[in-house]
C-alpha cells in the first residue's frame, strides 16, 4: 500500500512544485437570501386588507412540498470494519428542501426545507442526478447506519452506481449490502466506467491523496473526505492534479453545511457581533469504536487529523479564509494508553484579523458533547446542535435560529452543494486550498505538542 501511494504521489510532484501558484480563481462568497418571517407575511396581509383586498390564506400561498421518510437499511455486523475502506483504494433518505428561518423535521426524520445554496432547480423542475462511485467500503463509507453510500442512495441530487475497495471480499459485501450489481477491487476499473461522473473518496487517511489523484487523472469530479493529505507535499500533488484535470474538487467536512452554521455566517457577515475576535470550540469524542484496525492508532495522524480538522476547516470557512500565523498545542495520554496519540489535546491558532481560535478535543467526554462560541466586539454567537443564540454583551443570549433537522444531515447538504458546484461550474465552499491550509495547521499542532513551543506559519517544507 505504501509503495502504491509513493508511486502515485511521485508522478505529480513536479507539477505540484511548478504550478501551485496558478490555482483556480476564487469566486466571491454566496449571499444568502433574507428569511421570510411570519411577521413580514402578517404585514403584507394587513396591507392587503387595508387596500380592500383579501390576502389568501397562508396555507394556500405555499406550494405543496414532497416529504421523504428516512428508512435506514438493516445494518451489517460491525465486527472488523474500519472507518474507511482500504483502496490503496454513508442511512438516511434525504431530499431537496425549502429554507425557513426555523427549519422543521419530524421525529421520523422527514425534511421540509430549501436547498442550502439557494440554487434554482434545473430544467424540468428537478436537478439532474450526478452519478457517483464510492472509493472505500469501510464503516463510514458503507456499513454505518448513516454512511456516505446510503446518504448518496437516498439523495435526490446524486446516484450511487458502483463501489470500489482493494479488498475484494469487502467490495462484494458492500455491493450486496447496498443492493448494487457492480463492485471493484481495482479503482482504475471503476474509474474507466463512462457512467461514473464523480467519486467520493472515504478511504483511510494515508490513502486520501493517492486516491484523489487517481480520480482526477481519470477525468472525474472529486469529493475528498478530510484530511486532504498527511503532508503538504501530498496536498500540493492533489492540487496539481486538480489544476490539470479541470474538474470540480471539494474537500468534504459537514459542519459548514448545516443550517445553524450557515445562519451563523450570515449573521457574522451582517455585523451582528461586530468584528469577530476569538472562538472557543471544545468537542468530546468518546472512546474509539471497537473492532477498528491498527491503522487508526499508528497512521491516522491523531486527533488533529482525525476529528479536529473538521473544526479547523469550519473556522477557516466561517471567517472567510483568514491566514493562520501561529499555532500552539498541548496533548497528553491520560487514560487510553494504547493509543499512539494523546487522547486529550488543546490548541491555540492565531489568524489574520486578528482572530484567535481556542480549540480542544478529548476521548474522555461523551462523543456528542459540544461547546462552541464565537466572540465579537459587540456580542457573541452560542452554538447548540439545533439552535443558535446571540447576545452576551448588549443583552442576554437569546435564540435567533432553530432547526429540527438531525445532527447528520450536514452530509446530505454537502453532497447537494458538491452536485450544484459540478453542474454550475462554481467553486465549492471548501476547496483544495482550504484542505491544504487545514493540513498545515494540523501538522503544526502535532509538532508543537512534541516540542512544547509554538510554531510560526507557513511551515517551511524540507526539500527531498
Amino acid at each position: 500500500m505504501r509503495a502504491r501511494r509513493a508511486r502515485a504521489l511521485a508522478v505529480c510532484l513536479a507539477g505540484a512544485r511548478a504550478g501551485r501558484a496558478a490555482g483556480p480563481p476564487r469566486l466571491p462568497g454566496r449571499e444568502v437570501r433574507p428569511d421570510r418571517t411570519a411577521d413580514a407575511r402578517g404585514r403584507r396581509r394587513a396591507g392587503a386588507r387595508a387596500r380592500g383586498r383579501t390576502a389568501p390564506a397562508p396555507d394556500r400561498q405555499r406550494r405543496r412540498r414532497r416529504r421523504v421518510l428516512v428508512r435506514p437499511r438493516p445494518g451489517a455486523p460491525r465486527r472488523g470494519r474500519r472507518a474507511g475502506g482500504s483502496l490503496g483504494a454513508g442511512a438516511g433518505r434525504t431530499h431537496a428542501h425549502r429554507r425557513r428561518s426555523v427549519g422543521s423535521a419530524d421525529s421520523a426524520g422527514r425534511l421540509d426545507r430549501e436547498p442550502l445554496t439557494g440554487e434554482s432547480e434545473r430544467a424540468g423542475g428537478r436537478m439532474a442526478k450526478l452519478r457517483m462511485g464510492l472509493v472505500g467500503c469501510g464503516l463510514r463509507g458503507v456499513f454505518d447506519p448513516q454512511s456516505v453510500a446510503k446518504t448518496i442512495q437516498g439523495h435526490d441530487a446524486a446516484e450511487l452506481v458502483a463501489v470500489a475497495d482493494s479488498d475484494p471480499i469487502r467490495a462484494r459485501e458492500a455491493a450486496e449490502h447496498l443492493g448494487l450489481g457492480d463492485n471493484y477491487s481495482d479503482l482504475a476499473g471503476m474509474l474507466r466506467r463512462a457512467d461514473v461522473e464523480a467519486a467520493y473518496v472515504v478511504t483511510p487517511n494515508p490513502m486520501h491523496a493517492a486516491n484523489g489523484i487517481d480520480v482526477l487523472e481519470a477525468g472525474k469530479h472529486l469529493m475528498l473526505v478530510k484530511p486532504m493529505g498527511m503532508t503538504l507535499e501530498e496536498c500540493d500533488c492533489v492540487l496539481a492534479a486538480h489544476r490539470r484535470s479541470g474538474k470540480t474538487m471539494m474537500i468534504d467536512s459537514q459542519i459548514p453545511f448545516g443550517q445553524v452554521a450557515r445562519k451563523a455566517k450570515d449573521l457574522i457577515r451582517a455585523g451582528a457581533i461586530g468584528r469577530p475576535v476569538t472562538t472557543w470550540d471544545v468537542q468530546g469524542r468518546g472512546k474509539y469504536r471497537s473492532g477498528l484496525s491498527e491503522w487508526r492508532f499508528g497512521q491516522a495522524g491523531g486527533i488533529f487529523f482525525e476529528t479536529l480538522i473538521h473544526t479547523l476547516l469550519f473556522h477557516r470557512w466561517l471567517f472567510d479564509r483568514p491566514a493562520a500565523r501561529q499555532v500552539w498545542a498541548w496533548g497528553e495520554k491520560t487514560f487510553f494508553q494504547e493509543y499512539a496519540y494523546p487522547d486529550v489535546v488543546w490548541a491555540h491558532v492565531e489568524m489574520e484579523g486578528p482572530i484567535s481560535s481556542v480549540l480542544g478535543e478529548n476521548h474522555l467526554m461523551d462523543r456528542f458533547f459540544s461547546s462552541r462560541v464565537v466572540v465579537g466586539t459587540q456580542d457573541s454567537l452560542y452554538f447548540e446542535r439545533s439552535r443558535l443564540l446571540l447576545g452576551g454583551k448588549t443583552k442576554p443570549p437569546e435564540v435567533v435560529f432553530e432547526t429540527d433537522e438531525g445532527p447528520r444531515t450536514g452530509l446530505a447538504h454537502s453532497i447537494r452543494h458538491f452536485v450544484e458546484s459540478v453542474q454550475s461550474g462554481r467553486e465549492p465552499d471548501l476547496t483544495g486550498e482550504d484542505g491544504r491550509a487545514a493540513t498545515e495547521i494540523a501538522l503544526a499542532a502535532n509538532r508543537a505538542m512534541e516540542t512544547g513551543q509554538p510554531l510560526a506559519l507557513p511551515l517551511v517544507q524540507v526539500a527531498r
